[in-house]
């Protein structure tokens, strides 16, 4: 009305970029991206699959997310855990070309997520679309191989060889790393329901 003065709160540009929790919640992402890209730059599983590196690097990442709320939770820290991965020698983005991949992969999940959190969805719906996205999200990592000399080659699993064995790899180890983290994120939440 004319006369009265506008007292509608508007929100932040922080709190509309980031979420609720703001810096405080991307401290926590990208704090965790560096100690994922540690993880995927020093621990070896040897299990001789491609894309189980998602286990060490998009499992935290995704799980951080989740706790911390920020928005772009992901995207920053996946960005950050492989830059400090090929700091330290690792190969989680398969060089310099393969960053705005590991990129577009954390930006998937964080779209997800967000659309996760206004539609306020059930807890089963919730992991189910997370580990499905980042099953996605694994899968545009595994895009790299498009980019480096050796190109598209078959690879060889418990001595089956196929050209779908790779992505058929990674899919199943992105699936694994958002079941785990949107799991884990979830059973915290649901024991301070009251009633339980």
């Amino acid at each position: 009305m004319r006369g009265y003065l506008w007292i509608e709160k508007r929100p932040a540009l922080t709190e509309m970029a980031l979420g609720p929790e703001g810096v405080r919640g991307l401290a926590v992402s990208l704090s965790v991206g560096v100690l994922a890209g540690c993880l995927a730059a020093y621990l070896r599983f040897h299990l001789g699959l491609p894309g189980h590196k998602a286990l060490l690097w998009m499992t935290p990442v995704i799980a951080a997310r989740l706790f911390g709320r920020c928005r772009v939770g992901t995207t920053a820290g996946a960005l950050i855990a492989a830059f400090v991965s090929l700091g330290m020698g690792g190969n989680l983005a398969g060089g310099l070309p393969g960053l705005p991949l590991v990129g577009l992969a954390g930006a998937l999940i964080d779209a997800t997520v967000v659309q996760l959190e206004k539609r306020k969805t059930s807890v089963l719906t919730t992991i189910a679309a997370v580990a499905f996205s980042a099953m996605l999200a694994n899968l545009i990592c595994c895009a790299k191989r498009l980019f480096v000399p050796a190109g598209v080659t078959p690879h060889d699993i418990f001595g089956a060889v196929s050209l779908l064995a790779r992505p058929l790899s990674y899919g199943l180890f992105g699936f694994l790393a958002g079941l785990i983290a949107a799991a884990s994120a979830q059973l915290p939440r649901r024991r301070k329901k009251p009633g339980r």
